[in-house]
């Protein structure tokens, strides 16, 4: 058969009083639980679609969040199975 899971997190991420930094915070903790786990088959879901946009066109800010939205586009390439939505 067809062993699968479907699961879903949500914490509470604290450190910024910007959404789009709350939102950055937690994509990196999910990425961080994506590799602890070694899960090669996701999909991320953050409520930004500048964020998504960002990871998806490949265009990357040279502030803290743009560091990590290439994280994720280099988990992204890594993981062909793995993606990212709003």
């Amino acid at each position: 058969g067809d062993e699968g899971c479907v699961g879903a997190a949500t914490r509470v991420v604290s450190g910024s009083s910007n959404i789009l930094e709350r939102e950055v915070l937690g994509l990196n903790a999910a990425m961080d639980f994506v590799e602890l786990l070694s899960i090669k088959q996701v999909t991320i879901e953050v409520d930004s679609s500048t964020l998504v946009n960002a990871v998806k066109k490949r265009r990357y800010t040279r502030s803290y969040w743009g560091k990590v939205t290439k994280c994720c586009g280099e988990l992204l390439d890594q993981n062909p199975r793995a993606n990212i939505n709003w």
